[in-house]
C-alpha cells in the first residue's frame, strides 16, 4: 500500500509481503505494465507481475482474428497447441468460420425458400438475391 500511496509503481521489496490481493486489469504495457485498481491507473514492474501474479485471465474473440492470427500476430491455432502440451483439459474454442460469407450466403439460400410473402420480406428479398447474385 505505501507504494500505492506513494504514487510510485508497485514493485517487489526484498524482506516484505503482498497486503491481500485482487484482480486488476491490465490494460497497457509501456515503460511498466499499468493496471487499473482502486480507481486509477497504477504502474507495475514486470517482477512484481512475476513474483505476485498467480493467476492470469485472457478474453479471446474469434471477431479479432483474420486466418487465425490478430493484427498483432496473436497465434490461435499456437495457443491451442501449448495448451495441450501443458495437458489443459480445458476445450479449445471453436474456430471462426473460413469463409463468413459463405456461412452466411447458404444461410440466405434457405431462408429464402421460406420468406417472401410479408411486407418486410418483400423489401428484404430482392435484396438479399442480389446480394447473393453478385459474390
Amino acid at each position: 500500500m505505501d507504494q500505492f500511496n506513494a504514487g510510485k509503481p508497485w514493485d517487489v521489496v526484498p524482506g516484505s509481503t503482498i497486503e491481500g490481493g485482487h484482480y486488476v486489469p491490465l490494460v497497457a504495457h509501456r515503460e511498466n505494465l499499468e493496471v487499473v485498481t482502486w480507481g486509477r491507473v497504477q504502474q507495475m514492474t514486470p517482477a512484481f507481475l512475476e513474483r505476485y501474479n498467480d493467476e492470469s485471465i485472457v478474453y479471446l474473440s474469434p471477431e479479432m482474428l483474420t486466418a487465425g492470427k490478430s493484427p498483432e500476430g496473436f497465434n490461435l491455432v499456437q495457443l491451442q497447441a501449448d495448451l495441450a502440451a501443458l495437458g489443459d483439459p480445458a476445450p479449445a474454442p471453436t474456430p471462426p468460420p473460413a469463409d463468413p460469407d459463405a456461412d452466411l450466403a447458404a444461410a440466405l439460400e434457405v431462408w429464402l425458400q421460406h420468406h417472401g410473402n410479408s411486407v418486410a420480406d418483400r423489401l428484404l428479398v430482392p435484396a438479399v438475391r442480389l446480394w447473393l447474385a453478385s459474390r
